[in-house]
């Protein structure tokens, strides 16, 4: 019953990575301008929604992990997006909140999902997501030292998640609907 309820945040976090990432492969030249807080929006959102996650479900098993995460990502990203229109980030600080958030946030979901999963079956989404999460900040950092178009692996990636996130709403939903049955 407790997946009926929740499949739909899932399936809107994978519905705004894939609108993030198409607006990056569609729109390169305006999303270069606004790569950062395009990053930074989606960190955000999928923070806020982390944050949720583990503030409803703080006693159970990767609740607190949850809820840690959702803030790293709902701090690093709103942190960036407040401070930007604010007009007080630099560049050189907003790549670095970026990167390091995404690593942590990455980092804090692959350790909830191999060591504080309680018994909830393995999933290989999740993991994916998280990867490709760390593996985005990380990315964000080699950027400064080499010349990589970021603005297309950013879209392709927030793409691939979007994918692998809504595809998974829809596991979650059917499980649980077959065990409500």
């Amino acid at each position: 019953m407790e997946s009926q309820r929740r499949w739909w945040l899932v399936l809107i976090e994978g519905l705004v990575a894939i609108g993030l990432g198409l607006y990056m492969l569609i729109a390169p030249n305006s999303a270069t301008v606004y790569l950062g807080l395009v990053i930074a929006a989606y960190l955000a959102i999928s923070g806020l929604l982390q944050t949720f996650k583990g503030a409803v479900h703080w006693s159970a098993p990767g609740g607190k992990i949850d809820l840690i995460q959702g803030l790293v990502g709902l701090i690093s990203g709103g942190g960036i997006l407040i401070l930007y229109f604010l007009k007080v980030l630099s560049l050189e600080m907003g790549v670095i909140i970026l990167g390091i958030g995404l690593v942590v946030y990455g980092l804090l979901g692959l350790y909830e999902n191999f060591f504080d999963r309680g018994e909830a079956p393995f999933a290989w989404a999740p993991v994916l997501v998280n990867i490709a999460l760390a593996g985005w900040g990380a990315l964000i950092f080699v950027d400064r030292s080499r010349d990589i178009n970021l603005t297309l692996w950013s879209g392709l990636i927030l793409l691939l998640i979007g994918v692998v996130i809504a595809g998974y709403s829809f596991i979650i939903r059917k499980r649980g609907a077959s065990a409500a049955a």
